[in-house]
Formats: structure tokens, sequence, C-alpha cells
């Protein structure tokens, strides 16, 4: 048909000629140059985060990434590791700088100071926190009970208002002054109900009816 919108493909298939008008696939399309291209896809800056020959690759040390490709590494870290400093409990921050930011607490002690060598950092501007030892948070796993003690700090702390001179039992949900700017609140994760010591008793008692069914 002379009509036929799409005889041109056919006539330029078959060797004939088409209209001068008219566009082609081919006009719409333009051939990407690859040379200085490894095969590697960047995302910004110059490092490659991706490779696309192989399974993905993380961008740092600090970060990994999950695909398919390397499955295996996180089946093989599956496992609870007690040396991992699993968290234990949180400290969230309900006033002053850093308003709804949580810092993770860990078994044993705990030094919370404004400083990143602290183990509970708290790094959100409020120079009235001691950098190095604010205050002390202890969970003994042994108990399953969380307790608080004044650092060597000079600033005074409060717990529910009273004053933080000895150490003294940490209930959930306690709000914990730390200076006339900042209060955080206390929220338990282990405790009577749960620790990670479980995992290992669950483990253990697995073990122990599989072999004596076998």
């Amino acid at each position: 048909m002379s009509n036929d919108k799409t005889k041109w493909i056919f006539d330029e298939t078959q060797g004939g000629k088409s209209p001068e008008n008219t566009v082609r696939p081919s006009d719409l399309t333009e051939t990407l140059d690859t040379d200085g291209f490894d095969d590697k896809t960047f995302v910004g800056g110059d490092e490659p985060t991706v490779q696309l020959d192989g399974p993905a690759k993380p961008a740092s040390d600090k970060t990994e990434i999950f695909t398919r490709g390397n499955a295996n590494q996180f089946e093989a870290k599956s496992g609870f590791d007690a040396d991992s400093d699993p968290v234990t409990g949180w400290l969230v921050v309900v006033k002053g700088p850093g308003l709804g930011h949580a810092v993770s607490l860990g078994t044993g002690m705990n030094i919370v100071g404004r400083g990143s060598s602290a183990r509970c950092s708290l790094p959100f501007g409020d120079n009235l926190i001691s950098s190095e030892d604010h205050i002390r948070i202890i969970y003994d796993e042994d108990d399953r009970k969380f307790f608080i003690a004044h650092g060597s700090g000079k600033n005074v702390s409060r717990v529910n208002g009273q004053i933080l001179m000895n150490t003294m039992s940490l209930e959930d949900d306690a709000v914990v002054e730390l200076s006339k700017v900042t209060k955080v609140m206390f929220k338990a994760f282990c405790g009577s109900g749960f620790d990670w010591s479980d995992l290992d008793k669950a483990s253990a008692a697995s073990e122990s009816s599989d072999n004596s069914q076998a």
C-alpha cells in the first residue's frame, strides 16, 4: 500500500529507498563512547562502586552490600558472637542538641561522654557534657540489671530529678538530666525477659535434643 507509514522499514531492509524526511530508529539512537571505561559502573566521584562482571563490592571496608553473589559470607556470620558488643539498651535524647537521636549501650561498663573515645558518645554539641567520662551506665549480665554512676566530670547529673551521687539502679524509661541543656531517656533491651546469653542456652538445648534423637 502506497500510504503504509511503516513501508520504509521493509524498503530499507530490502535495499529500497525511503522518503528523505522519514525518521528511522537508527536516527534516534546515539552510540556511547565507552573508551576509557573498564566494565565498571561509576556513581559519582572517581571510585567504582559496582562491578558489572562480578558480585557487588562495598565502597568502603565499613559497608557490606548483601547480594546473591556474597550471600554465603553473611550466612557464615549469622551466628551470635558475644565479642561483637551487642546492644543491651539505648539512651534517647529527649531534650537538647541531638533531639530524637539514640545511642547504643553494651554489656558491662558504658562510659558516656560527648567525645568520640567514649563508648557511648553524644557528639551533638552540648559542651556541658564531659568529653570523656560524664556518667557510667553498667549492664550486669549475671543479674540482668542496669546501674548508673557519676563519672569523673565536675558537672552534676540527675536521674528522674534525683541528684546522682552514688551508684544506683537504673530502671527502664528513667530520664537522665546530663546538663541544664540535655536530657536522655534510658530504654532497656536486655533484662529479666531477655539476655543475649539466652541464645547460647537455646542453641545448646537444641543440640542436646538433636543428639538424643540421633
